[in-house]
């Protein structure tokens, strides 16, 4: 990262270069989402990329090019649509590969039928699934600046293997929370500290193949969610407070005695001593 950064400025600081192109985070989200290494080090290159480069939101981000091996030649589509997100909601230009949104695993392949190893057929499909997720993913990025001006901070990591990676973006007055499960079994993103006020509501956005559920930040700024395995999900932080409602004391009481009881609530318990 210190030699790219080199090479953007002279002896004296002076900048030479914008942007170089993002190989530092390229290879390190292979190692995370696709050799399942701890997610602590994509938060570690997220962190220093901010530090050690003074204009990252000008530096080109990848996931694969013609110089490297296709991102399905070694991981799935779980783990390409991971890295996808990843990008489009960090400082950096997203450049996408063609052929990616195809889902190609062939380094240089062709996409039209003339092409050399096309084998007479057009492979261009609007309708293919990658394609329509990149679609949605690009549209997630364009529809705010949050996500092409915005810096992020880091919330949560893990530091032993696959599993949480949270950050918040924040642009102006616009922010948003950005979490990851990069295991391949359910985690607990347990009482995540979002930065958000208590009772504000967090407006789901962006869900890989599948729903966001909308999520009110509890005691602290504070949240939990299960989250499936290979997840990714996008959170507007609103101002708009959802109420809780609350029964009393009694309802709860008879319908805890019934083995049954549906809500939010409060449960006080006076043993006197027992």
């Amino acid at each position: 990262m210190r030699k790219i950064d080199g090479y953007m400025r002279d002896a004296g600081g002076q900048a030479l270069l914008p942007g170089m192109i993002q190989f530092p985070l390229y290879g390190t989200l292979g190692d995370v989402f696709v050799r399942g290494h701890p997610t602590a080090e994509l938060a570690d290159r997220i962190q220093r990329t901010l530090r050690l480069h003074s204009q990252p939101h000008l530096m080109p981000s990848f996931i694969d090019n013609h110089d490297v091996d296709r991102f399905l030649s070694g991981g799935s589509q779980a783990a390409l649509k991971q890295a996808l997100l990843l990008i489009m909601t960090l400082p950096g230009i997203p450049t996408l590969y063609y052929g990616t949104e195809q889902g190609f695993t062939e380094q240089r392949a062709s996409m039209f039928a003339k092409g050399y190893g096309a084998g007479g057929h057009d492979h261009f499909d609007v309708q293919a699934p990658l394609y329509r997720y990149i679609r949605q993913a690009t549209t997630l990025r364009r529809n705010s600046l949050l996500f092409s001006r915005g810096t992020p901070t880091v919330l949560k990591d893990s530091p032993a293997g696959p599993g949480v990676l949270a950050y918040r973006v924040n642009h102006e007055d616009a922010s948003a929370i950005v979490v990851f499960n990069t295991s391949d079994r359910e985690v607990l993103l347990d009482s995540l500290k979002t930065g958000a006020t208590e009772g504000a509501l967090l407006k789901g956005l962006f869900g890989i193949d599948t729903g966001i559920p909308d999520v009110v930040v509890g005691t602290g700024g504070r949240i939990s969610r299960v989250l499936p395995a290979r997840s990714g999900w996008v959170w507007k932080v609103t101002r708009e407070k959802r109420n809780r409602q609350r029964a009393s004391a009694v309802a709860p009481a008879l319908a805890l005695e019934r083995g049954q009881f549906e809500g939010d609530f409060r449960l006080r318990c006076r043993c006197d001593g027992e």
